[in-house]
């Protein structure tokens, strides 16, 4: 994701649920990649809502559920089963009961003062938590591609009538991803990280995602929060998806910014004036003749990065009030001096040819 966003922004922030230590050492089995970005000052690792002195304690939690999972499974499965038919109780738990009660058992106990401080715990708990559940996913993903592989070796022979391939793990491979439930939630964790947190940059404005389910998301929602609101395409563009072996990044990358200076500068306008910048014709396949002397797509793939403006609402209160409010919660006003040109939030998608 980052090596396309690095060609059109610079520097790219990329938000973390917990904060990283500083001078940490690269995690083993990063990509070097990442690393490479980082000491170039082309990527910035940031967390809207810093633990502080509570860092360490925290991951303690989280190593114990990835070590403890079925303890801590069982122990929530009663917790659950528990209020089932409990007279004075309401109908439905309440939607943070259950992680309240997980957190708790650790002795981070909610008290009425600290009330947005819990709001935050839970949030970077459930996106860690969301971390945990799309490594195995990744993982079971790879393994069924095994079990694909060597399904269609044995049985490339055997045909159904309409002349495809005999297929057993179909149904599984398709089950797996993300749901539109778990989306939400993550969705809401993120909001109120971005909303509520204590080092939420009020001017950033543009944000990226590989969800093009959450994006979705936002446009239907938009006219809810903005009255008679409408989003506008800004522009949308292709981009390397990878870097071929042997390819220098740095060097690569400053000739795109220099000999695509003046169709990167109508991008950045674009997105600083919510206003939308789609290339003519000759400027689309001058970009792409670019593009294919840079980064030819027979090495280096394709992506596309589409940018959508949300005029007249800051992020924070444009995220808080389409995902992360409730009862609870209510978004922060806007600042009466200060203009809100909007939000801008894009997706990048693979182009599979």
């Amino acid at each position: 994701m980052l090596l396309p966003l690095v060609q059109v922004f610079a520097p790219v922030v990329y938000c973390q649920p917990v904060e990283r230590e500083k001078n940490a050492p690269p995690e083993e089995g990063g990509d070097p990649l990442v690393h490479t970005l980082i000491d170039s000052d082309l990527c910035q690792l940031f967390a809207p809502a810093p633990l502080g002195q509570d860092r360490e304690r925290f991951l303690h939690l989280v190593r114990d559920l990835q070590t403890r999972r079925d303890d801590y499974a069982g122990q929530l499965g009663h917790l659950a089963l528990a209020g089932i038919g409990s007279s004075g109780r309401p109908d439905q738990e309440t939607r943070t009961s259950i992680i309240g009660s997980l957190l708790a058992g650790k002795g981070i106990e909610s008290k009425e003062e600290q009330e947005q401080e819990m709001i935050l715990w839970q949030a970077r708990l459930i996106l860690k938590l969301a971390e945990l559940l799309d490594e195995e996913q990744r993982e079971l993903q790879a393994e069924l591609d095994r079990i694909s592989s060597r399904e269609h070796q044995l049985f490339q022979e055997l045909r159904s009538e309409n002349g495809e391939p005999f297929s057993l793990t179909g149904a599984l491979l398709s089950a797996t991803g993300t749901t539109d439930g778990q989306l939400r939630l993550r969705l809401k964790a993120w909001a109120r990280l971005f909303g509520l947190g204590r080092s939420w940059p009020g001017s950033s404005r543009i944000f990226v995602t590989r969800s093009r389910d959450a994006l979705d998301l936002l446009i239907e929602e938009y006219p809810k929060v903005v009255e008679d609101g409408r989003p506008t395409q800004l522009f949308s563009i292709e981009l390397p998806a990878n870097l071929a072996e042997g390819q220098d990044l740095p060097g690569l990358r400053q000739r795109l910014q220099e000999e695509g200076s003046e169709l990167l500068a109508r991008l950045h306008g674009a997105m600083e004036t919510v206003e939308d910048a789609g290339f003519q014709e000759a400027e689309e396949n001058g970009w792409q003749e670019l593009l294919e002397t840079v980064y030819p797509a027979t090495s280096c793939g394709r992506c596309r990065l589409t940018m959508i403006g949300f005029p007249n609402t800051s992020a924070a209160q444009f995220f808080l009030q389409t995902f992360g409010s409730d009862d609870a919660l209510t978004p922060p006003p806007p600042a009466a001096d200060q203009e809100q040109p909007g939000t801008v939030v894009g997706v990048l998608e693979r182009i599979d040819h």
